[in-house]
C-alpha cells in the first residue's frame, strides 16, 4: 500500500512512475559531507590545527612503512597537547588515556597498513568549540615503544 502511495505521489509530481523517478522524487536533498584526510607517517599525524564543525567523514592515509591506527577522541576541557605528550612519555595505555583525557567515549578508530589508505571511513559529528585528539597506540613489536610514545598523537580544534 505504501509503495502505491509513493508511486502515486511521484506521478503527480513528475508524471513518471518508473522506479528511478519515484526515488528521485522522494529522496531527501543531500549535501556533500566533507572528508578529513588524516596523514599518518612513522611516527606522527598530519592534519589541520583547526577543522570545521559538523558531519565529517575521516580517512587515514598511512604514508609510513609500518601499520598505524587512528583513535579519534573528544578531549575534556583544558586538556592540551602537552598533557598528551607527558602521558605518552609515561607510557599510558588506552584505558587510562580514555579515563584521564577523553570526554565521553572515543568517536572511533581507523586502521591502515603501510602505504595504504584505511579500508573503512569514520563518519562522525565534530562539535564546534571542542578539541579532539588522534592517537596511535600500535607498537612495532611486543617490546617496542608504543607509537604514541614516539610522538604519534595530535590535537585539533573544531570551529
Amino acid at each position: 500500500m505504501r509503495w502505491r502511495l509513493i508511486t502515486a505521489a511521484a506521478f503527480m509530481l513528475t508524471g513518471d512512475t518508473r522506479p528511478a523517478a519515484v526515488a528521485r522524487s522522494v529522496a531527501p536533498a543531500t549535501r556533500a559531507v566533507p572528508i578529513l584526510r588524516v596523514i599518518g607517517t612513522d611516527y606522527a599525524f598530519q592534519l589541520p590545527a583547526v577543522v570545521h564543525s559538523g558531519r565529517t567523514t575521516i580517512v587515514l592515509e598511512n604514508q609510513g612503512r609500518v601499520a598505524h591506527e587512528m583513535l579519534l577522541a573528544p578531549l575534556r576541557d583544558g586538556v592540551t597537547g602537552n598533557d598528551l605528550a607527558k602521558a605518552a612519555q609515561e607510557g599510558v595505555l588506552v584505558q587510562p588515556f580514555i579515563e584521564r583525557f577523553v570526554d565521553g567515549a572515543p568517536a572511533g578508530v581507523l586502521f591502515a597498513l603501510p602505504a595504504t589508505t584505511s579500508p573503512g571511513r569514520l563518519a562522525t559529528m565534530l562539535v564546534s568549540g571542542r578539541s579532539y585528539a588522534v592517537v596511535c597506540n600500535f607498537r612495532d613489536s611486543p617490546t617496542a615503544a608504543r607509537h604514541m610514545a614516539l610522538g604519534m598523537f595530535k590535537t585539533f580544534r573544531v570551529e
